[in-house]
């Protein structure tokens, strides 16, 4: 451990590097030491590399969510366009066949009054009476 110079008459220890405590520094270090670092580097590395992997994923996932919701859109879209139109449609029929049923029954009536009218003998009289009836006024 020691190493003992000779200067003249007095012996001075020297204490040597490459003896037994430099060695188990040594060992330690490359024991201990080095695979701790390894395995620091690989966590940092593996840390990074899941962050930019969950990054990613994140992206993919937000891209593919909002394709999702745009289809959804559409398709509500579309089908609410498609019930209103129909709806649209049912109502000008139902405004249609009423209009066109109060049409044929003011027809028929008319068309009574035409056949009454041409039972009646050709009258002045005759038409005021009817007239008279059925709740019209004529000048008199």
């Amino acid at each position: 451990m020691y190493q003992h110079r000779q200067r003249g008459h007095d012996a001075v220890p020297k204490v040597g590097f490459k003896g037994i405590r430099a060695k188990l520094i040594g060992i330690f270090v490359l024991i201990k030491m080095i695979p701790l670092i390894l395995i620091a580097w690989y966590a940092w590395h593996a840390s990074q590399q899941l962050g930019e992997e969950v990054s990613t994923k994140a992206s993919n996932m937000a891209e593919s969510m909002l394709s999702s919701i745009k289809t959804v859109g559409k398709t509500v879209t579309d089908d609410s366009i498609s019930a209103l139109d129909q709806r649209s449609r049912e109502a000008i029929e139902t405004l249609t066949t009423d209009t066109a049923k109060e049409i044929a029954d003011f027809l028929y009536d008319r068309d009574r009054d035409i056949r009454q009218a041409s039972n009646i003998e050709p009258s002045g009289n005759q038409y005021r009476r009817v007239f008279a009836r059925e709740g019209v006024h004529g000048s008199s």
